[in-house]
């Protein structure tokens, strides 16, 4: 599958009700944007014309008409960040559509849970090129580490909802495989979001992970599954990923010491009574 055209899915969006914004940054899996809704940009664009009409006079105007043509600019992004903060959000174009990213669409769209970032919008064909995320601008969770270095009970009680968040996507037959400080984002007010479903693995569907590819980054993952094909990972690195992001956000590493244990006598696990 050829990459994207910027030019088609830009028609796509914008028939969507979506506006294509500047590009925030790209990785393996595609390129991500800021995108707005055009309810906003119809918005601020009727408040920038009645701007050109009267920019030459503004300064002999009075004050009440230089305020309405800043509220009108000003109100529209007031209501996006505040009141309806969905007519802002995250486009995600996929570097090489394929059924991998059919996937990830999917994915969102089966579980819902307020710690699992939402899908606003995506491309209808198959495969699916492009899709509208939920905005973090708070950002993923690395950039706060030090917020919260040494704070066990803090961390604890923020992990606690991913905690849920994670029974529904299980419940939902799928594993995320890729849990790490920069794929959980934190929400405007505070709470942590998982996102990121790109290598998500549902064990109910063909399996689409060739056995020499490399889907996550080693620092994150158990060691005990290296010799584990993707395809058979379940939820248990789930839990060991969350449990490693826990230990990172508290100590500042993310790796845990490893401790050698020397006992003088073989351990005896029968219970008192003998069994």
């Amino acid at each position: 599958m050829s990459p994207p055209d910027l030019a088609s899915i830009t028609q796509d969006l914008r028939t969507g009700g979506w506006v294509l914004g500047h590009r925030i940054s790209g990785g393996g899996g595609g390129d991500v944007y800021y995108c707005y809704n055009t309810s906003i940009v119809d918005r601020i664009s009727i408040g920038i014309q009645k701007l050109a009409r009267i920019v030459a006079p503004m300064v002999s105007d009075p004050i009440d008409v230089r305020a309405e043509v800043a509220d009108s600019i000003v109100r529209p992004l007031h209501d996006a960040f505040v009141t309806h903060p969905d007519v802002i959000g995250v486009t995600k174009l996929i570097k090489e559509p394929s059924e991998r990213s059919t996937r990830e669409v999917q994915a969102m769209q089966r579980c819902s849970h307020p710690n699992l970032t939402r899908l606003l919008a995506a491309d209808k064909s198959t495969p699916a090129r492009w899709f509208v995320m939920q905005l973090h601008p708070k950002g993923d969770l690395e950039a706060h580490e030090p917020d919260y270095f040494g704070k066990p009970l803090a961390v604890l009680k923020k992990a606690r909802v991913l905690v849920d968040a994670l029974c529904v996507l299980h419940g939902e037959k799928l594993v995320h495989r890729d849990i790490k400080p920069h794929n959980i984002f934190v929400s405007r007010t505070g709470d942590w979001v998982l996102g990121d479903l790109g290598v998500v693995f549902d064990s109910e569907a063909d399996r689409l992970t060739l056995d020499a590819q490399t889907l996550v980054s080693k620092d994150w993952r158990p060691d005990w599954i290296a010799a584990l094909r993707p395809d058979t990972w379940g939820p248990d690195v789930d839990i060991f990923g969350l449990a490693k992001v826990i230990y990172f956000m508290i100590s500042g590493k993310s790796q845990a010491p490893r401790v050698r244990v020397h006992l003088d006598e073989p351990a005896d696990a029968r219970a008192d009574d003998g069994t």
